[in-house]
This record gives C-alpha cells, sequence and structure tokens, in this order.
C-alpha cells in the first residue's frame, strides 16, 4: 500500500454516499438519496404553532405546561458532524485470494469514506488497529486530517508482525470513551473476535452515534473453492490443513458455517440499531452506496 493509492480513492468522494444536488453541510441533512439519515438536525428554541408546519415536531410538554395553543420545536442544522472511521489492519486481515488482501480493501474504503466525509463538511477522526497496536486521531474538519489517516491506513497495511495486537472490544472501549454524541462512526474489519464484550461497547456507542459495520470479506469466505484437495499454510508455514473440497457434505458444512457468521452478524446488528453490510474484495469501492443501501433494506 502506497500514499499515492489511498490518495487516488478521493475520486469516489462525490458519489460514495449518494448523488447530491447541492453542497450540504452535514452528511445527514438535506433531501437527497444518502443511506446516511437519522440525526444531523440540533434542537435550536420552541415557538408558536403555525399552518404548515410539521405535527410530528409538536413539544407537547410545553403545550401543556403554558396551556392555550400549540408550541413547535425548531432545528437547525448541525453543521460539523464528527466522523470516526475505525479500520482493522491486523495480521488476520492480511489475506486474499482475489484481487488484493482484505487489509488493502479495507484501507482503501476507509479512505474513500474519508474523503467523502470531508467533502461534505464533516469532521474526519479515527484509528487503525494493526500489528503494533491502536493508533488514533481526533476528528477534525481539515485535508491536513484526512491525510494523517491516510498515512496510519499505509503504514498499518504495511506492517508486518505476529505479536498479539490491540482487540476489537479493547478498540470498541477506547472509541466509547473518545465519541460523542450525534456522531457517525464506521467500523471497517472482518469482525473475527466480535466477543461479547465487543458487542457490549458497541452497544453503548450505538445510542450515541449511527453506528455502521462493513465486514470485509473475501471470496473463499462466502463460499467453497471449486472442488478439488486443497493444502493450505500460513506465511511462516508453521500450520497446515487440507480442503477436502471434492466432498460434498464438506462443501455444504463449509457454506453452512460461513452462512451462519453473516446471519449472527446481522442479527446482532439489527438488535442494536446498527448498519451491518459486507463488502467483498471482488466489489468496487464505487458500489459502496450501493451495497449499503441494498443492506439497510434488508437484501442480500
Amino acid at each position: 500500500m502506497t500514499l499515492p493509492d489511498l490518495l487516488a480513492m478521493r475520486q469516489y468522494s462525490s458519489s460514495l454516499f449518494g448523488k447530491t444536488s447541492r453542497k450540504v453541510k452535514c452528511i445527514v441533512a438535506g433531501g437527497y438519496k444518502s443511506p446516511f439519515k437519522g440525526r444531523g438536525m440540533e434542537f435550536d428554541q420552541v415557538r408558536a404553532y403555525q399552518h404548515g408546519d410539521d405535527t410530528r415536531t409538536i413539544d407537547w410538554r410545553v403545550t401543556a405546561r403554558r396551556g392555550a395553543g400549540l408550541y413547535t420545536k425548531m432545528f437547525q442544522e448541525e453543521r460539523e458532524r464528527p466522523m470516526y472511521i475505525i479500520t482493522d489492519l491486523r495480521p488476520r486481515m492480511h489475506f486474499g485470494t482475489r484481487v488484493a488482501y482484505k487489509s488493502v480493501i479495507a484501507a482503501r474504503l476507509a479512505a474513500a469514506i474519508a474523503w467523502a466525509g470531508l467533502e461534505q463538511g464533516d469532521k474526519i477522526g479515527g484509528a487503525v488497529m494493526s500489528a503494533s497496536g491502536y493508533s488514533k486521531i481526533p476528528p477534525e474538519r481539515s485535508q491536513k486530517q484526512v491525510l494523517r489517516l491516510l498515512g496510519l491506513l499505509r503504514d498499518g497495511c504495511n506492517e508486518d508482525g505476529t505479536r498479539k495486537s490491540v482487540t476489537l472490544s479493547e478498540a470498541m472501549a477506547a472509541l466509547r470513551k473518545s465519541s460523542r454524541h450525534g456522531g457517525i462512526v464506521f467500523v471497517i474489519s472482518d469482525f473475527h473476535d466480535l466477543d461479547e464484550k465487543a458487542r457490549q461497547h458497541l452497544g453503548v456507542v450505538a445510542g450515541q452515534l449511527d453506528v455502521f459495520l462493513i465486514s470485509i470479506l473475501d471470496p473463499l469466505e462466502v463460499e467453497p473453492p471449486p472442488p478439488g484437495v486443497y493444502r493450505i499454510s500460513d506465511s511462516a508455514g508453521r500450520h497446515e490443513i487440507v480442503l477436502p473440497a471434492e466432498d460434498k457434505h464438506w462443501r455444504k458444512a463449509y457454506t453452512d458455517m460461513f452462512a451462519q457468521k453473516r446471519r449472527e452478524f446481522i442479527e446482532f446488528c439489527q438488535s442494536r440499531k446498527i448498519t451491518p453490510a459486507f463488502f467483498k474484495t471482488t466489489d468496487r469501492i464505487a458500489d459502496f452506496n450501493r451495497i449499503l443501501t441494498q443492506h439497510r433494506k434488508g437484501k442480500k
């Protein structure tokens, strides 16, 4: 991974979150097609209800307290919304059978999201999980901050280490401490260690921010390889297994195992009002918005 590779992801910034008809200041504001809707307006004041106001904004407590007439809440658009991009580049992500390693795809996607967020006026921050640990930067609305994040992504992709790194639960605990209400967070990983502690932290974060979990998949994690016998080992040659991919019973068990993991991932996200998405190493960055929108609509 090189810095020019990540700088090139800026070409997707204008279309990654959906086409806009006008310049907007917030990722959730405006009448345009985008999957990122939810928080984005903050309370301003209460005034007397006027004909044509949205009845959903009526403040019934103020109305009851004043005893005469209806009163409605007024909101103003959030001008700068913090965006946190947490990218998993740990050794387990240095795997791939098509196009590139999962770590490379994760870094490219994180870079594209950062550029798109900056273009829409958001403060960009985040963290990188890598072989050397956990590196983070606070949200800031500047191109310099995006470049800092790209530097972390580049370094994380190019690290080659086997020592024990930070766990997903530790990273989510750090996110929980540093994030503030009203922001948006993307966690890009294969979520191989999404344990109960990580789920608990994510549940709390999801109560404060809009959370998107982007699971990076290699095609080999979706379906088995063509029939045959495959010997697989790690990069050091210390561990080796044989995949009996010519056995139809093994093929079914293999497919069912990964499908079950994806179902459990989706069920967890739905229980916490988190948006899940699966992004394969063979998918195009330009298709990210479409893929995410499909998952929000419940399509496979």
